[in-house]
């Protein structure tokens, strides 16, 4: 009897929970597909997802940022980035997101899109920022890749000295912390085929 209860309770807090985790997966992946004619082929999304997401947790301060940082954000061209910063020059801070619409170059799609990725309260990281919380807080992510063509190829056949001396596996990992916007440190590691 229990055991039943115990599943029923884990299926309905698997779809409670699947379902928040959705919607912010839904606004990143509707944003990757308007943008993704216009990024070449061999770029690496994941890297822009990675982006998206700790953006989307620590929004980026309008009235504080600059444009190495908005550069970040894929959908947002150099003339809208260059607009932006003319109009704070020429008006200041602004006092409401939905300003955005009045900046040339920002029509209400792009507007939207950047939503959820900024904010104009300052957060105070820098005031409360400790070790502890460092440790408590910060996102850790680690990435393996792994990749080897089946086929055999010329550099790995049995011929003396005329093969690579490593095996023909590629093999990559990335380890990474982040504590809001303010600190991050990454590790890789890489292993070419034949190395």
């Amino acid at each position: 009897m229990y055991f039943r209860i115990f599943t029923a309770l884990f299926v309905i807090m698997g779809f409670i929970a699947n379902a928040q985790v959705s919607e912010q997966q839904v606004e990143i992946r509707d944003i990757l597909e308007s943008v993704a004619d216009h990024l070449p082929d061999d770029y690496d999304l994941t890297e822009l997802v990675d982006v998206l997401m700790r953006y989307r947790k620590n929004p980026i301060n309008l009235n504080q940022t600059n444009p190495d940082e908005l550069k970040t954000i894929i959908f947002l061209s150099p003339l809208q980035i260059s607009n932006f910063f003319s109009y704070i020059k020429e008006n200041g801070n602004l006092i409401n997101v939905l300003e955005l619409q009045s900046i040339d170059g920002f029509d209400e799609r792009t507007v939207q899109n950047l939503l959820p990725f900024v904010t104009l309260q300052d957060m105070g990281e820098y005031e409360k920022l400790s070790f502890k919380d460092m440790m408590q807080s910060g996102e850790n992510d680690f990435l393996m890749r792994f990749s080897q063509i089946l086929e055999k190829q010329k550099g790995f056949t049995d011929l003396p000295g005329n093969r690579y001396l490593g095996s023909a596996e590629r093999f990559q990992s990335r380890y990474r912390y982040h504590y809001g916007t303010i600190l991050s440190a990454a590790i890789t590691l890489d292993k070419d085929a034949g190395e």
